[in-house]
């Protein structure tokens, strides 16, 4: 009870002591409870605490305390931020050249936009402590081995383009739907999440060519006489590469 007593004052879960394994012949999968070993603060200025009794003799006691915190919450961010902000990364001079020695502070060539992941670390035997910046990287597509055409002539699936005679030429000849109205986007690699399109929907050849991106819903429209055959083209300057580089897109009617 004094345990319970002083979590609700705190507002902190305070950890079970001597746990560190849990018993292996117990089903913990079908008991859904979380075992602290550490101090872990609530998410809000108030709580409770429940400690339930049994007896030998089949009398059970259960009590609820509820507790509202005497001390303002900690804004962990804030705090992080703090410590990063006081902690001067080391710099390990090795050799007269700069560039080889090591430092582990934000990079001195960070460009507007770029980001880095911040590590925070605590030795537990000498309390030493260490920040560390890490650039972080953006990932490059994987190159496109084929593209595809998705729209309303294959109810937006995926029919897999013919390459060209030019590197980087991809075409496609298909029949205009009853509406007379063709609506498509291309597909690296026949995948929705690698679509491309226009900036947005239009019957302009000269708009903006966006993706491959899994949130590319636009479509490129071309109109024709029903069951016609109209012929797609897709041309990328990277050859068959699902990153981003020089595109266009065109279509003309094929002649009987």
């Amino acid at each position: 009870m004094n345990k319970c007593i002083l979590v609700v004052i705190q507002i902190t879960c305070a950890p079970t002591q001597h746990l560190k394994t849990l018993n292996p012949h117990l089903d913990h999968a079908a008991f859904d409870a979380f075992y602290s070993n550490e101090h872990c603060p609530y998410m809000y200025n108030a709580g409770h605490c429940q400690v339930s009794s049994f007896g030998v003799g089949g009398t059970n006691g259960h009590a609820i305390f509820w507790g509202e915190a005497r001390k303002p919450i900690v804004d962990v961010k804030q705090k992080l931020l703090v410590k990063v902000m006081n902690s001067a990364p080391p710099i390990i001079a090795d050799g007269p050249d700069p560039a080889d020695w090591e430092y582990s502070g934000p990079p001195f060539d960070l460009k507007d936009g770029e980001k880095c992941s911040i590590t925070y670390w605590k030795d537990p035997v000498t309390g030493d402590e260490e920040v560390r910046f890490d650039r972080q990287l953006k990932a490059i597509a994987a190159p496109a081995e084929f593209y595809c055409t998705s729209g309303n002539h294959n109810d937006w699936t995926d029919d897999r383009m013919v390459e060209g005679d030019r590197p980087g030429l991809f075409f496609q000849e298909v029949e205009i739907p009853d509406s007379g109205r063709l609506e498509f986007r291309i597909l690296a690699d026949g995948e929705h999440d690698r679509s491309i399109g226009p900036e947005e929907t239009t019957e302009s050849r000269s708009v903006p060519i966006i993706g491959p991106g899994s949130d590319v819903r636009t479509s490129w429209i071309a109109t024709g006489r029903p069951g016609d055959l109209m012929r797609i083209e897709y041309m990328t300057t990277q050859g068959p590469s699902g990153g981003a580089g020089l595109q266009s897109v065109s279509w003309f009617p094929v002649e009987a």
